[in-house]
């Protein structure tokens, strides 16, 4: 360390922490933007796609589907071709659940053209890019995160740094990201303990 850094380090001891701080914040909006970029994309793309094929009332229950919700996904397009053997059986031979298996068939179709619709329209939203963008500056943010958390902070401006970052997943995304905001506050509290000893 030169002359020079020693006499900066005596006045901001944790220069390099705010240092990262700043570029956290900037790297926090960016990938922020990038997020509300791939949300409108992808907004674009399922209104371009057109409704979404669903099942109605009873016909939720003839496939099983009862406890997945209305709009059909891959999962539920499976569950319903694997059935349609058995009520067409069930139909023709006991004259059961009469014109289901027509429906199923139909319904099935449906979503099949409806996902097709809506790949096309996700591949010309621009929605491959922008999770590109999402992804890449994620991975920044991991980084300029763990430099971070592993910074040891000296004063309060320091610790702010860190709470600043914990904030940001709090408490909506703590489902999503709940490991960087608890890896957070174990710095912090390492950092505060730190200090009393």
């Amino acid at each position: 360390m030169t002359g020079t850094e020693r006499q900066a380090a005596a006045v901001e001891p944790d220069a390099d922490l705010l240092a990262l701080g700043r570029e956290w914040s900037d790297t926090a909006e960016r990938w922020k933007r990038a997020c509300e970029a791939e949300d409108d994309a992808e907004d674009r793309a399922y209104a371009a796609a057109g409704p979404r094929p669903e099942l109605e009332g009873d016909d939720q229950f003839h496939f099983g589907l009862h406890a997945t919700g209305k709009h059909l996904d891959d999962a539920d397009a499976e569950r319903i071709e694997a059935s349609l053997s058995g009520h067409a059986y069930a139909e023709e031979h006991f004259g059961l659940n009469r014109g289901v298996a027509a429906k199923g068939a139909a319904v099935v179709a449906a979503y099949r053209a409806w996902k097709e619709r809506y790949a096309a329209a996700l591949a010309a939203s621009g929605y491959e890019d922008a999770r590109s963008a999402v992804l890449e500056i994620g991975r920044e943010l991991s980084r300029c995160e763990a430099a971070i958390f592993q910074a040891r902070a000296r004063t309060m401006e320091g610790l702010k740094v860190k709470a600043r970052v914990a904030r940001f997943y709090l408490p909506t995304k703590l489902e999503e990201f709940g490991d960087q905001a608890e890896e957070a506050w174990w710095s912090m509290t390492r950092d505060l303990i730190g200090e009393a000893d």
